[in-house]
Parts: structure tokens; C-alpha cells; sequence
């Protein structure tokens, strides 16, 4: 995948990540369940970034037990590896594995919604 064509995938899952958290905001987390998706999306912004991300930066997404969960369904399904740097937690790394990777950039590739092509 091109540059060009990177970076406009990397601003659509911006934005998506800005409207989850404003509806939030607006319209209360309560009544929207979307924890794996939005892992999925944060890993695959980092990606871009070449960055691992924290359990604490999914701090807004949902409770610790339930991104736990949604972590472990991930990781079991070959999506997300987990990487422990230390003893803690909190020392846990996630990124996308290769798989997931590929996943997620076949689903922005093959999607042509108007809202998400620049």
C-alpha cells in the first residue's frame, strides 16, 4: 500500500475514533457496546505509527474486565499479539498481528462508503 494511500485510510479510522468517543460524550457509553471494534481501530492507527499501545490506552473504550475480555478474544482469534515488557499489568504491549493487520487493511481497502473515501 502507498503512502497516499495509507494516509487516507489512517485519517478514516481518525475520525471514526473522533465520532465514537464525541457520541460518548453526547449520547452516553452506556448504550453502545463496541469494545473489539474499537481496539481493533486504536491498534490499527498505532500500527501506522509503529507504536504498541498500553491497557490504559483503552481507558475510555471500557472497564478493565471487559476490554480484558475483549483483549483475549482478540488475541485468541490471531488478531492482536500481547507483548509483557514487565511484571505488571500495566506493562502489557498490544499491536495488531500480521493477520489482523491484513484484516483490517482489506476492510478499508474494500470499503467504499462516501463518508469514509476522501
Amino acid at each position: 500500500m502507498d503512502n497516499t494511500a495509507w494516509a487516507n485510510i489512517e485519517h478514516q479510522v481518525e475520525v471514526i475514533l473522533r465520532l465514537h468517543r464525541m457520541r460518548q460524550q453526547i449520547l452516553g457509553a452506556e448504550i453502545f457496546g463496541d469494545p473489539a471494534w474499537e481496539i481493533l481501530l486504536q491498534l490499527y492507527l498505532s500500527t501506522s505509527k509503529g507504536e504498541q499501545l498500553a491497557t490504559k490506552d483503552f481507558d475510555w473504550i471500557a472497564p478493565p474486565t471487559t476490554l480484558a475480555r475483549w483483549i483475549t478474544v482478540l488475541e485468541e482469534r490471531g488478531w492482536v499479539e500481547c507483548i509483557l515488557i514487565g511484571v505488571k499489568q500495566t506493562d502489557l504491549r498490544m499491536r495488531l498481528s500480521a493477520e489482523g493487520k491484513a484484516k483490517m487493511c482489506r476492510l478499508f481497502r474494500d470499503l467504499r462508503h462516501p463518508i469514509l473515501v476522501s
